[in-house]
C-alpha cells in the first residue's frame, strides 16, 4: 500500500511583509509568536520540495518531473534507507534559477523542516541532528531567540548585507515541534519590497539556467 503523501501547508505573510502577492495570505497579527523561542531561517528562491523514502514531489503531490527532479531522486537514492517509515523531509530545491540567480550556494538542496509519521514538524534541534545525519544542508539561520520583531528585522538587515546573494525575505518558525493541522499557526514569511519578478513567464517555462555552487564548484559534478 502507498504510504500517505502531503501537499506541503501555504505560509501566511506576516502583517509587515513587503512584498505579497494579490492572492497571498496574511496573517492578521503576529501575536502567535509573541513570547515563543522561533528560529528566522532565509527565505530562498527555489522550488518546495518534499522528500519521503521512496518518492519525491514539489508542493503538488503530482508535480511533473525534470532534471531538477530527477538530480534530488539521485540523492533520495543515497538517504532512503536513513529516511524512517512515514517520515519526509521538506527542503528548497535550489538546481534551477527562478527570479534569483544564486552563484554562491553551499548546495543544491537546503532543509527547512522533518516531519514524522504522525504528520508532526520536529523541533528545530531535532531537524538539525537529522540533517547532521543524513548529512544534508540545514536551510541558514538569520535569528534564533524569543520572537521580537524589531530584532528579527534588524538581524535580516545584517544579514542580508553580509551574504554575497540577494536575499528574497525570511521564515518564522517556532522553535518546537508542532503538528500539520497548526502549521498556520507556527509557521510565517517575510518578503522583501526589493525582491522583483523580471519576467512575466513562470520559470519552468522560460529558457532554464542553473544556479551556481560556491568557489566555482562544477554543478554537473554533484548531480551526476
Amino acid at each position: 500500500m502507498t504510504p500517505p503523501r502531503f501537499k506541503y501547508p501555504r505560509t501566511f505573510h506576516l502583517p509587515y511583509s513587503l512584498k505579497k502577492g494579490a492572492d497571498d495570505k496574511v496573517l492578521l497579527s503576529d501575536e502567535i509568536f509573541a513570547g515563543k523561542p522561533v528560529v528566522v531561517t532565509e527565505k530562498m528562491d527555489g522550488e518546495n520540495t518534499t522528500v519521503y523514502s521512496d518518492y519525491l514531489h514539489a508542493r503538488s503531490i503530482d508535480s511533473d518531473w525534470d532534471e531538477s527532479k530527477r538530480w534530488l531522486d539521485r540523492l533520495r537514492s543515497m538517504i532512503t534507507h536513513d529516511i524512517p517509515a512515514g517520515w519526509r523531509l521538506c527542503g528548497e530545491n535550489l538546481f534551477y534559477k527562478h527570479t534569483i540567480h544564486y552563484t554562491h550556494l553551499e548546495t543544491l538542496f537546503y532543509v527547512y523542516s522533518m516531519w514524522d509519521e504522525n504528520n508532526s514538524c520536529l523541533s528545530w534541534p531535532q531537524t538539525l541532528e537529522w540533517c547532521k545525519l543524513l548529512q544534508l544542508k540545514p536551510i541558514p539561520v538569520i535569528y534564533e531567540g524569543i520572537y521580537s520583531r524589531q530584532a528579527i528585522l534588524n538581524a535580516f538587515h545584517q544579514y542580508s548585507a553580509s551574504v554575497p546573494d540577494p536575499v528574497e525575505g525570511f521564515v518564522v518558525r517556532i522553535a518546537e515541534g508542532f503538528s500539520y493541522k497548526d502549521f498556520s499557526l507556527s509557521v510565517a514569511k517575510f518578503v522583501t519590497d526589493t525582491f522583483q519578478i523580471t519576467t512575466s513567464k513562470h520559470w519552468k517555462y522560460d529558457v532554464k539556467e542553473l544556479n551556481q555552487l560556491r568557489n566555482n564548484q562544477n554543478v554537473w559534478e554533484i548531480i551526476s
